[in-house]
Formats: structure tokens, C-alpha cells, sequence
């Protein structure tokens, strides 16, 4: 199995009031049990807890622990992490794949 992940910034434009959203980051990684790099700022990281049996347990840490968040993912489904922002950010899409289906 592996782990497809999209990082997608966002924001509203002051002047329209226009949303946008683009994709700057993307990858698929073997899922290994462990920090999963390149992904996360501002005090925030990604780790994959437990991998197996065609499921994967996601955990996001934060700075302010109050904010920590766990998802259990199976085959073919995905979770979204979209931190709480008012007018711009970015938000993570995780999807578990079959090593097939790249």
C-alpha cells in the first residue's frame, strides 16, 4: 500500500472576494510507520502511526497539542486535514492506495 499526499494552499483575494485554491505539493509514499517528511509548517507535522492489513492510522502534531488529530484510513478511502483559517491557508488530502493503482 501506499500513501498519496495532497497539499492544496488556498485563499481568499481581498480586492474580488474571489476563492482560489492550488495545488503545491504532492507525493506518494510506502506506508512505513514514522514522520512522513516534507509536509507541515508553522509547528505542524504529519506521522504515520500504525500501517497494515489495508488500513493506516495518521496522526497530525501540532505546536498547541490541543489541536492533535488521528485518522484511520482504509484502501480506496481518503481524509482531509483542513486546519481552521479565515482567509487563506492550506489543507491536506491523504488517500490510501494499492500499489496498483498509481
Amino acid at each position: 500500500m501506499k500513501l498519496k499526499i495532497t497539499d492544496t494552499s488556498w485563499g481568499i483575494n481581498r480586492m474580488n472576494g474571489k476563492y482560489g485554491e492550488k495545488v503545491c505539493g504532492e507525493a506518494v509514499l510506502e506506508c512505513t510507520v514514522g514522520d512522513i517528511p516534507g509536509f507541515g509548517s508553522k509547528g505542524r507535522r504529519f506521522t504515520v502511526d500504525e500501517a497494515g492489513d489495508g488500513a493506516v492510522r495518521i496522526s497530525v502534531h501540532c505546536a498547541n497539542s490541543a489541536f492533535d488529530r488521528t485518522w484511520t484510513i482504509k484502501e480506496g478511502e481518503e481524509a482531509v486535514y483542513r486546519p481552521r483559517s479565515f482567509d487563506g491557508g492550506h489543507f491536506y488530502t491523504f488517500r490510501l492506495i494499492g500499489e496498483e493503482k498509481e
